[in-house]
């Protein structure tokens, strides 16, 4: 009667002698049912297994031979008691539209195709990749076979049966997104297509990794034709639902009317609820749907189409991106974006799309799949946008403009807007970033949009974000015309095409990161494999305990990949706030900066947005890169937010100067200690010049050149910038000030002999002995000021050592050098020694005067050399010689007067040959030195500077 009586273990070995025995079947001689005619008395086994193999394996070589016909029906017969087999072929039977018949091959095919899916996976090792294929060949053929015989059943009128035809069509792309890494079409494997183009962060975390552009492509169709099977069925479904979910309510509305008292809600259905006592007519309509177990069926199997199509749409978009196409990236982008809004139109409904799940206090699994995938578009789209920022090829070979990229852009955006809650940001919804407010601070904090509030946007992608009150240079008076943002839009919009659709595009990568970044926050853990939604080619999710490809600690793959967007957001807001500060250079350099109008310019009102635009793209940049401890690029932040204070320092920027609160430092120095701030703070997060010597040793010349000028400012806005000594003892300095000059300079000095730099070592020492030059006569008592004058002539003659030994080129910086250190010894009055030191400083510059340094200073003029002391060379030099001869003549009269005391003559024989070289320069009139200067730069070889000849004349 099929009740099971006993169960005995036997060995396979054992089957033929011991399966038909009464101890196995559990019966006694006597046992009424049994008869002793079926035992076999003798022991021996029943069946020879060497016979039954041999049989079987010449039965399956002879279907083998005969069964050769793709997708035909064979019967196999044997009558009773006879030993002939026959084989028919039937093929003919399914022509003759018998409904039931041309189901059950469907069936049977559909069935054969997943066992031989089945057996691949577990049978055929990962090795053998040509029994692979031919395996997955088997496979699409009965799979294909099926799908013609259901489409020849839905044409005899024997229904559609969409749920079945759409999972074959799932199936039959498994077999593609199953196929082995191969080249791509153009002989490249996708290692070698990504060495010179760089990938997405989150490309290794994506499936379908390995797979060609053809199998992806195939595959793609059988998902589109899968979806397009089921989504009318699921509509349908849904509309007659609804319309019984009306009546419902229509007949509990008259129940109402005819019932004046209310039904208490423990009797009413979950669904009927509503959420406050008077119910009205639009909470009524705006009620869900009550659960139906047909529609969430449907629905998943839906949303397992979908996905996997979403999935082939990144895959393909990331190969259109890595070769130049840029029509089909967009489209398939555009695909992506509209598959994920259907994804989420579909699972709302049902309930899938929970924010907190009621087990684990986690979102729901399918809510985590399609932030993923959510997180994965905007990081191509701002992928996308970065890449074509810095790669011309996208012009040439992409035919693309930076304009289709944002419009691109906004669609994307657009498509994800109608998902957004009421309370929700229209751009940034908390389906994507989370709902809990610990988590929409994580978001704001990463997303521009949310940052800005709003001003920097994919609708408007403009870069100038400044608050008014930075901005206030009015101090409260009424200007007429724009506001200085608006300035600083139109100067934005008057750059070349190239210039601003660079900067458009970059804005809308650092959006695109950081949406992408918001929604990895919102997720909190990567999975390591896509449970509930990505199956094997046989239909079988993939096992719980899968190990990640990418990295075996999940935590720490999070912080890596997090890490890696947040790099990328930040590079890209680095080269804005590039953009706006080569902006604000251009306007600071003009001429018009430098005139009494500058302040009623309109493009003069633009550097103040553009500027503090600029130190806020650096601070986000800086921000991020902290964040992902990227310290190279922390160091390199700090150097550009030093610029943006060193500009303010010393352009004509239209912004409000700095006080600081009682300090009477200038509105200079404010910005100059800013800047020498962010350099100091670059070289602790350095640590150690070992960790990046290139970088360290750049942040080290830009924070010797700031101390250095910030030095020079405080002792420019205390002592002046005349050179001749203080000796007024009211203008003496304090401790604290004296301090605030020395110190930068000492250090400046430090850091550039630490770098071997001993040009900028010796202007550091030039510029520290004019301030000893200038203090030593004020001092209280004599010690101190043979202190002053000794450090003076100490950093004095350093300098002078360096620049007399490196003279070409620096020969206008050398001759003033001398003449600051012949004043120094001249300022000790009444002592023969120091005059004739500072005669000696006069007569040394005589090789700055030479015709071999006019020849050399020609050559570097007709090569556009840089050099400060090459701009205008001779011009400055004729002057100079004057200033030398002037101070020679003067030296000498001081020195024949000390002299004649001590009744030489030596000095007197000088001046009288001076004096003859002065006669005879005034002889040859000015009609030579004029054609001197015109020649110049055609025939240095004739030109001449007067005073050589006196210079030479008195060191011989």
């Amino acid at each position: 009667k099929g009740y099971v009586q006993s169960v005995k273990l036997l060995q396979t070995e054992d089957i033929p002698s011991s399966m038909m025995t009464p101890a196995t079947l559990d019966m006694d001689s006597d046992h009424p049912g049994g008869s002793a005619s079926c035992f076999d008395a003798s022991g021996e086994p029943l069946f020879s297994p060497q016979m039954v193999d041999m049989n079987a394996s010449m039965l399956l070589r002879f279907l083998k031979a005969n069964c050769s016909r793709e997708n035909t029906t064979y019967l196999l017969r044997r009558g009773a008691g006879e030993t002939n087999i026959q084989l028919y072929d039937i093929t003919s039977l399914s022509s003759q539209r018998q409904k039931k018949w041309v189901w059950w091959l469907a069936m049977m095919s559909y069935r054969f195709a997943q066992r031989l899916a089945l057996m691949c996976a577990d049978a055929v090792p990962d090795e053998d990749r040509a029994m692979k294929r031919n395996f997955r060949t088997r496979e699409r053929s009965l799979l294909q076979n099926a799908l013609d015989l259901l489409e020849e059943l839905e044409d005899m009128d024997g229904g559609r049966h969409e749920t079945i035809s759409a999972a074959i069509h799932e199936h039959l792309a498994g077999t593609f997104l199953m196929s082995d890494p191969i080249a791509h079409e153009d002989g490249t494997s996708d290692a070698d297509a990504s060495a010179s183009k760089p990938l997405p962060t989150t490309s290794r975390l994506q499936p379908y990794g390995m797979l060609t552009r053809d199998a992806l492509g195939k595959a793609q169709d059988h998902l589109v034709w899968g979806i397009k099977k089921i989504q009318p069925v699921l509509d349908k479904k849904r509309r007659v639902e609804k319309e019984k979910f009306a009546k419902r309510q229509s007949r509990r509305k008259k129940e109402k009317i005819r019932s004046p008292q209310r039904p208490t809600k423990g009797g009413v259905p979950s669904w009927y609820s509503s959420s406050s006592e008077d119910d009205d007519d639009d909470e009524d309509e705006s009620m869900p749907l009550p659960p139906a177990p047909e529609i969430d069926a449907l629905s998943v199997q839906l949303y397992g189409l979908m996905h996997k199509k979403v999935n082939v749409s990144l895959r393909l978009a990331e190969d259109h991106l890595r070769h130049y196409r840029s029509s089909s990236a967009m489209q398939e982008l555009r695909s992506t974006a509209r598959g994920i809004a259907d994804i989420v139109y579909l699972l709302q409904p049902i309930g899938h799309l929970a924010e907190d799940d009621d087990t684990e206090g986690k979102p729901s699994p399918f809510l985590q799949s399609i932030r993923y995938q959510y997180a994965w578009l905007w990081e191509y789209c701002g992928h996308f946008a970065r890449s074509f920022a810095s790669d011309e090829l996208w012009r040439e070979k992409g035919h693309t403009s930076g304009e289709d990229i944002v419009s691109l852009l906004q669609e994307v955006q657009a498509l994800f807007c109608c998902l957004s809650k009421k309370e929700d940001s229209p751009e940034d919804s908390s389906l994507w970033i989370g709902s809990t407010q610990a988590k929409k601070d994580e978001a704001k904090s990463v997303i521009l949009t949310l940052k800005t509030q709003g001003v920097v946007s994919l609708r408007s992608p403009t870069p100038i974000v400044a608050a008014p009150n930075e901005l206030d240079v009015s101090r409260g008076r009424k200007t007429n015309g724009p506001s200085s943002v608006q300035l600083a839009n139109s100067v934005l919009r008057e750059q070349s095409l190239l210039k601003r659709e660079r900067r458009l595009v970059l804005v809308a990568a650092s959006i695109c990161y950081g949406r992408a970044a918001a929604a990895f926050l919102a997720l909190g853990t990567t999975p390591t494999q896509q449970k509930h939604y990505e199956y094997d080619q046989a239909g079988r999710p993939p096992p719980t305990n899968m190990p990640s490809p990418f990295s075996t600690d999940q935590s720490a793959r999070d912080s890596s990949i997090l890490s890696l967007l947040r790099q990328r957001l930040a590079d890209s807001c680095n080269e804005v706030g590039k953009i706006l500060l080569a902006e604000v250079k251009r306007i600071a350099e003009t001429p018009f900066a430098q005139s009494e109008s500058a302040d009623n310019s309109d493009r003069f009102k633009a550097t103040g947005p553009l500027l503090l635009s600029a130190r806020f793209w650096f601070s986000e940049s800086l921000r991020h890169f902290e964040s992902s401890k990227d310290f190279r690029n922390i160091a390199l932040l700090r150097c550009n937010l030093c610029q943006c204070c060193k500009i303010r320092a010393n352009s004509s920027i239209a912004l409000p100067k700095l006080t600081e609160g009682d300090s009477k430092a200038s509105h200079a120095e404010i910005c100059l200690q800013q800047a020498a701030d962010h350099l100091q703070r670059a070289h602790e997060r350095l640590g150690d010049r070992d960790v990046d010597p290139l970088t360290w040793d750049m942040v080290s010349t830009e924070l010797a050149a700031t101390l250095l000028v910030l030095g020079v400012r405080r002792r420019q806005s205390l002592l002046g910038r005349a050179t001749t000594p203080v000796i007024m003892q009211a203008l003496r300095l304090n401790p604290g000030s004296e301090r605030g000059i020395v110190e930068p300079i000492e250090q400046a000095i430090k850091i550039y002999t630490e770098l071997g730099n001993g040009h900028q070592a010796a202007a550091a020492q030039y510029q520290l002995a004019l301030y000893y030059s200038k203090v030593w006569t004020c001092q209280r008592d004599e010690n101190k000021t043979r202190k002053k004058l000794s450090a003076a002539f100490k950093y004095f003659g350093a300098a002078h050592q360096y620049f007399y030994s490196a003279m070409r080129g620096n020969e206008p910086t050398f001759v003033i050098l001398s003449l600051d250190f012949a004043g120094l010894f001249s300022s000790v009055s009444g002592q023969k020694e120091s005059a004739e030191k500072a005669l000696r400083c006069c007569i040394d510059t005589c090789d700055a005067f030479s015709s071999e340094a006019i020849i050399a200073a020609s050559q570097r003029q007709r090569s556009r050399s840089t050099l400060p002391d090459d701009k205008e060379w001779y011009t400055k030099m004729c002057a100079l010689g004057d200033a030398i001869e002037d101070k020679a003549y003067k030296l000498l009269q001081e020195l024949v007067k000390l002299e004649k005391a001590d009744g030489g003559d030596t000095y007197k024989n000088m001046y009288r040959a001076a004096l003859t070289a002065k006669m005879a320069g005034k002889k040859a009139g000015l009609d030579a030195a004029s054609s001197s200067k015109d020649s110049f730069a055609t025939d240095p070889a004739s030109c001449s500077i007067s005073v050589y000849s006196l210079l030479k004349q008195l060191e011989d």
